[in-house]
């Protein structure tokens, strides 16, 4: 179309929408991308046993057993002798965020009872 408006006042090039802008809205509005599948592995240390029971994920290493409960997140926790899988089926940007955060807690309990942390108070 030339871009002239039609009798009813709408802009006959881009529908019922009446500039580009309210037409790219829409578009952007209504095309939200999810990936298929996400996921990330995480290599579980020589000295250090993990055992995962329906996303509650328990590490126990020379210094202690932590447990850390990941219920609250849509994923899968795949653990294998060496490694664990964290996988994420048809995700958002907020869930695709959350993989790598559980990989980041993980490796923290890692640390954590193989290392420890020591804290000291600031004054």
């Amino acid at each position: 179309a030339d871009g002239s408006n039609t009798s009813s006042g709408i802009n006959a090039e881009y529908g019922e929408f009446q500039t580009f802008q309210h037409y790219f809205k829409q578009i952007n509005l209504s095309c939200v991308m999810k990936q298929i599948e996400v996921k990330d592995t995480i290599q579980i240390p020589a000295d250090c046993k993990v055992t995962i029971d329906r996303r509650l994920v328990t590490v126990t290493g020379p210094r202690g057993i932590l447990k850390k409960n990941f219920k609250h997140l849509q994923c899968e926790l795949i653990p294998s002798k060496t490694s664990i899988t964290i996988r994420v089926w048809f995700a958002n940007r907020k869930a695709i965020a959350c993989v790598r955060t559980i990989c980041s807690h993980i490796e923290n309990m890692f640390t954590g009872v193989r290392q420890g942390y020591k804290y000291k108070m600031k004054s």
